[in-house]
């Protein structure tokens, strides 16, 4: 059986890698039995300028994509919606502008009726209102405050990940820039999502730089990793009032890196870390909320920015975007340690996948 999958890129001048930039998104198949991969077509199904973000909606053929032009001097870059069709290509339904500059992540509301993207250069947080056919019907901007006086990364805002809890009420916003986690829910007086009042946000230890992040399945405690202190921290969070709380730090490198993705098994008993500078996968167990580094294996190429689960929980694909390529692991559910499958695919400065409902 071989399952469809849509990689994004990042565009990049020819003379930081061997290879020609690359101006869209790739098709291609898993092949479930043996990790193999193969392009459903030569060329990008859809060219875009830097697609560094892609997401598939929850329940319908919708594929929803942010995409940065570095070389505009415009404040604003996009939000696309395509819809997936069977033989693998994709169809334009909306484009709008991202109400900032450089959306770095795209995440979905559970029901599937809000999509969001933040604007990592400007601060600000995208969340657009989608029809039930997938078109963008409108882009709402939010901004964040900050008063602090950091420096280098951390001398404004720089919002980089939207996740839910189970149950879909709240949101949370990691602020890499800031070292906060927001607290978010829809205010429906206003049609918007709003900081809650009583608690808009928790602060982690300083100089973290929160990148992304995973609820537990029960929802209860979340795990951030994050970029600049490339740590995994554990917070509670209280699914009644949205109320985050800092527990304590999990893990911290002892050889510096970069954080970059997070995942949780489908089991909910693994945790799975990308880290670039050491290039490397990191897994650990959760036993009864007592964590264990337990495997740490070369992510196959340099700067692995996106790893990701396969549907079948299975696999673990690598997008290692210095590389070019993308790179299979075989999951073992009972001891959550990967293994190469020796397969990978080619695909020139790649930076994020994700898998298509058909």
């Amino acid at each position: 059986m071989k399952l469809h999958f849509f990689i994004g890129t990042m565009n990049r001048p020819r003379d930081l890698a061997p290879f020609p930039p690359s101006r869209g998104i790739y098709a291609a198949l898993l092949d479930i039995s043996d990790g193999s991969m193969t392009l459903l077509f030569k060329d990008p199904v859809v060219e875009l300028e830097s697609p560094t973000f892609l997401a598939t909606h929850p329940t319908q053929n919708i594929l929803c994509a942010v995409s940065s032009d570095f070389s505009n001097l415009s404040n604003e870059d996009l939000l696309t919606s395509f819809r997936i069709r069977p033989d693998g290509k994709l169809t334009l339904l909306s484009q709008n502008k991202s109400r900032g500059k450089n959306p770095c992540h795209v995440s979905f509301s559970p029901e599937g009726n809000w999509f969001f993207a933040p604007n990592y250069s400007s601060g600000t947080l995208a969340a657009a209102k989608l029809s039930k056919s997938g078109e963008i019907q409108s882009v709402a901007s939010l901004e964040l405050e900050y008063s602090g006086k950091g420096e280098g990364r951390q001398e404004m805002s720089h919002p980089h990940c939207v996740v839910f809890p189970p149950d879909g009420r709240f949101a949370v916003l990691c602020d890499l820039g800031s070292d906060r986690l927001w607290t978010l829910h829809f205010d429906s007086q206003t049609q918007s999502w709003q900081p809650v009042h009583n608690h808009p946000f928790e602060a982690l230890p300083a100089g973290s730089g929160p990148r992304h992040a995973v609820f537990s399945r029960d929802g209860r405690s979340l795990f951030v990793f994050n970029e600049l202190s490339c740590s995994l921290d554990l917070c509670q969070f209280e699914a009644k009032s949205g109320k985050i709380t800092f527990q304590k730090t999990l893990f911290s490198p002892k050889t510096p890196g970069q954080g970059a993705e997070i995942i949780l098994h489908p089991n909910g008993q693994f945790i799975y870390l990308s880290t670039r500078i050491t290039d490397s996968i990191t897994v650990f167990q959760n036993k009864e909320n007592d964590f264990h580094l337990i495997q740490e294996i070369s992510a196959g190429g340099e700067i692995p920015r996106f790893i990701t689960f396969d549907p079948t929980g299975n696999f673990i694909l690598a997008c290692c975007q210095k590389t070019g390529r993308v790179f299979s692991f075989h999951v073992n559910p009972q001891t959550g340690q990967i293994t190469p499958t020796g397969h990978s695919l080619f695909i020139p400065w790649c930076a994020c996948l994700t898998f298509a409902r058909i």
